[in-house]
Formats: C-alpha cells, structure tokens, sequence
C-alpha cells in the first residue's frame, strides 16, 4: 500500500486526538469526584451517618482577659451499602482554653452525628460540602470552683491529713528488701487503684505511705512512696490527687532487729483521706 500524500496526514492525527478526548469524556463522567452519572451527580442527596474518628489541638490563641483553643475534629461518613460515600470532613470548633476538657467530653460522647451533603447553587456538579449535625455545646462555668484542688487541700487544712490513721485504705502494696523495684503483682494492683481513681472522681486525695525494715536505708520509705505515685499517675491519675509520706519507724540496725524483721512490713499503703462529700 503506497505513503499518502503529505496533505492528509494532518487529518489522521486530528482524527486520533478526537478519539482520545473521547474516550476521556466518557470516563470523567464516570468515575471524576462530584461528576454526572446516569442518575445524576455523584454525592447528590446524600444523607447517613459520620463517625468522630480523630480530635486534635491545632492551635492555641492567648490572649487578655481569656485565651481560646482551637480543636479540629474529624468525621468519616459511615457506608450505607449505596454506590458512593463521601470522603472525610473537618471542622475546626473554637472555645475558651477554660472549655477544651469539657468540649472533649462532649464530642466523645455524641461520636456518632446524622450528616449530609449540602446542597449547591452552581450549576453542574460541584460537591456539596458535608454538613455535621453536632449537638450544641453547652459552655461550662469554670468559675465557681477556684480553690485548691486534690491535695493540695492540706495546704491550707492540715488537719485534713490527722484523718489519715482512720482513713479508708484502698491497697497494700510489698516490696523485696532494699529495693524500690515494683513486681509484676504490684503493676497489676496501681492498675487496679487506678481504674478505681478515675471512676470514682469523689476520692480527691490518697495517701502513699512508704515503710521499711529494720535494717533498710532511711530514703527508702519515701522512694518507695514516690514509686507507687509515679506509677499511678503513668496509669492516667492526676498527680494532684497525692501526697507522699515516708514512715521513719523500726529502723534499728541490730542482728536481732533484722531477725524480727517481717517482709509484710516492706511495703506502701493508699488511704483515701479526702473524699469529696
């Protein structure tokens, strides 16, 4: 078959160019975001479920007399067994830095909100933004309760740690000799007071008194105290709510002292000595 001529050869390419516009017209009505489809545009009317999936501070603005946070707050629209689900959407909520724990807890409780695609004015089929139907927050009055918190108490009431002989006790934790390391049971018992602690927001401050046996450092007792706090407060308890003692009784470094010595006396007590009435 002979070369055609020079003059049609512009002509077949033009013809291929429009083959291939074709053919993508034909797919961005199809699968382009937010595009006509046979039944119109792709998250048109769409109404279901969102789910809270991640809160974060982004930002901080200080300043006089009150300084605000600003929290975003993520929803994922839940599949409803239709054809599309649209993607994610964030929404940037503002209060006072005073609200930001009050906010949280409001959110995590209604994590589940009805949401739906606005609808759009502009012809076409630009998409929609989606609407969140969160319940209103209300804002919380800081203010009523301004003074000293946990056990910090004691500051200004010392007589609230006299109470600590008759207080309620919570746990009775061992120790090996001379050392401040805690076992594998004593782990499993700060989880327990800690779940209790955090469930039980009246029990405002507990005493973690640290003991030693005859023949043990002096510093003992309070590392051992300080351990146990430690501890708790990694397992989520507010520091605030302890206060630690080391007991400086049955020291006596003699032979027969360390005989008598007892493992049960190696040890930290938690008494609850303010509770929230």
């Amino acid at each position: 078959m002979g070369h055609l001529p020079h003059a049609l050869r512009p002509l077949r390419l033009t013809a291929s160019l429009l083959g291939l516009f074709a053919l993508g017209g034909i797919v961005s009505t199809s699968s382009g975001c937010g595009g006509p489809t046979e039944k119109g545009c792709l998250y048109e009317n769409w109404s279901g479920t969102c789910q809270l999936q991640q809160l974060t501070l982004v930002r901080t603005i200080d300043a006089f007399p009150q300084s605000f946070v600003v929290l975003e707050a993520m929803y994922a629209p839940q599949d409803h067994g239709g054809n599309y689900t649209p993607g994610a959407v964030r929404e940037e909520i503002r209060v006072g830095a005073d609200q930001e724990d009050a906010l949280r807890a409001h959110l995590e409780a209604n994590k589940t909100v009805q949401c739906k695609t606005a609808q759009v004015t502009t012809t076409g089929c630009a998409e929609g933004k989606l609407a969140l139907n969160i319940p209103p927050y209300q804002t919380v009055d800081t203010r009523a309760d301004t003074g000293p918190k946990g056990c910090q108490q004691l500051e200004t009431n010392p007589e609230l740690a006299q109470e600590n002989r008759s207080a309620t006790a919570m746990s009775t934790l061992q120790f090996e000799e001379n050392s401040e390391s805690l076992k594998p049971e004593v782990q499993a018992q700060i989880q327990t007071v800690a779940g209790q602690m955090k469930s039980d927001p009246a029990i405002e401050c507990v005493a973690i008194s640290g003991y030693i046996t005859p023949g043990e450092g002096l510093g003992l007792a309070e590392r051992r105290a300080r351990a146990i706090k430690s501890a708790l407060v990694a397992a989520g308890v507010d520091s605030s709510r302890f206060v630690t003692y080391g007991a400086t009784v049955g020291v006596a470094n003699t032979e027969e002292a360390r005989q008598m010595a007892k493992a049960e006396n190696r040890k930290v007590t938690l008494h609850v000595i303010i509770r929230k009435k």
